[in-house]
């Protein structure tokens, strides 16, 4: 289902629903104040009810109670209707007239390329590193010779620990 309508069509759908509403309420008041003129009390004057459910309401023929079934009713009828004229809203653009010889033209228009900054010529490159010759000085060799005879076997701790956290080096004194 596909409806369509402008602005002027839904303002003038929910003007036109809110003066039935209008319309509705004053009918309803009108009703009850014709029913309330005073002959009421004279009606129900002496009458005691069955149930104490039954005399809620001092005078059950002008109970505005009676109504809440077919507002509610009538309320949600509002709020469907109102959200159907809500989506049915569609604007139109205004068609733009454009002449059929708007688009020839007569000469040939030139297209000049922007103009952009040139880019800065690289930096040179930079300057190959000197390379130093460093004199080879004789360097002696010096070979340590290991022995079984020169090697001694350690069986105590190479650092001894005292209280407060203080390392103290073992020496390599021999004990005496």
């Amino acid at each position: 289902m596909d409806i369509a309508l402008t602005g002027a069509s839904v303002f003038l759908a929910i003007l036109a629903f809110v003066i039935f509403t209008v319309i509705i309420v004053q009918i309803i008041r009108a009703s009850l104040r014709s029913k309330s003129d005073g002959r009421l009390t004279e009606k129900y004057d002496g009458v005691t009810w069955d149930s104490p459910l039954k005399a809620n309401n001092k005078y059950p023929d002008v109970n505005v109670f009676n109504y809440t079934g077919p507002a509610f009713k009538y309320g949600a009828l509002a709020a469907v209707l109102v959200a159907l004229l809500a989506f049915s809203w569609t604007s139109y653009e205004e068609s733009v007239f454009i002449p059929d010889d708007a688009l020839e033209f007569d000469e040939e228009i030139e297209q000049i390329p922007p103009r952009t900054a040139e880019p800065p010529p690289p930096p040179p490159p930079p300057p190959p590193p000197v390379i130093e010759e460093v004199p080879e000085e004789d360097l002696e060799e010096h070979k340590i010779k290991l022995s079984p005879q020169s090697l001694r076997i350690v069986t105590r701790p190479l650092t001894n620990f005292k209280q407060g956290g203080k390392v103290e080096p073992v020496t390599n004194q021999p004990k005496g």
